[in-house]
């Protein structure tokens, strides 16, 4: 069962509904990803497992632009706008 977490920023109040790293359900798996462009974290699909493994093999991308930068992030790396660390705020969500 994969979750989402509050992540916040002490700092610049910058704030992000994400898993924190990879994680993953039962159709499918995730990795939390920041985008240089756009300053952002976000969680894209990164595989499907089961039956859904049929399905074509998802793009790692921004989900604003292709032609964005992105990289892998994980709990306690910097802060996508101003670098210092963001702080966990517990789960919100749990996902399947």
């Amino acid at each position: 069962m994969g979750k989402c977490c509050a992540f916040q920023c002490p700092a610049c109040s910058y704030s992000a509904e994400v898993s924190g790293g990879p994680d993953g359900g039962e159709n499918s798996s995730t990795v939390t990803i920041v985008c240089d462009d756009c300053q952002k974290l976000f969680d894209i699909l990164v595989s499907w497992h089961g039956e859904a493994a049929k399905r074509k093999p998802p793009k790692r991308r921004c989900p604003c632009s292709a032609k964005h930068t992105i990289r892998d992030w994980k709990a306690g790396d910097p802060c996508p706008r101003c670098g210092s660390t963001l702080v966990n705020k517990g789960v919100t969500m749990l996902w399947d």
